[in-house]
């Protein structure tokens, strides 16, 4: 199971107590580097890895749950959740283009937005299943 699933449903199990609408995906891309929240070599891969979990986001339907997105006004950007519903083309509610223009620059700066009580939360979801 990638990062990404295991962070998202620490999410939907209430773990990270303050976001109440989802993470962003530059979170969930950073909280995907190994270390966590490593920065990429280049702008390209960072960009091909982000759009690579976007795909798996965008195309994701297991357990009765798929990704979709909200605008966050906070975060000048989209957060992204599980929701139990039917998949559609458009269940994401949004499109690469809309998240790389909001985080984009920020992703490829290495700078993911993870706090230190968002380490704290991500590294005992990711340990958890060693």
């Amino acid at each position: 199971m990638s990062n990404w699933i295991k962070i998202l449903k620490g999410h939907l199990e209430g773990k990270f107590y303050l976001y109440d609408h989802g993470l962003t995906l530059r979170l969930l891309v950073g909280a995907s580097q190994n270390p966590i929240g490593g920065k990429f070599e280049d702008p390209i891969k960072a960009k091909e890895a982000t759009r690579a979990i976007f795909d798996e986001m965008k195309s994701y339907n297991k357990d009765n749950l798929i990704v979709t997105s909200n605008p966050c006004y906070n975060v000048k950007g989209f957060v992204m959740h599980f929701k139990e519903e039917e998949l559609t083309d458009n269940s994401i509610g949004v499109n690469f283009k809309d998240i790389w223009e909001a985080y984009g620059e920020q992703i490829n700066n290495g700078n993911y937005g993870i706090t230190q009580e968002d380490r704290k939360i991500i590294n005992q979801i990711l340990e958890r299943d060693l």
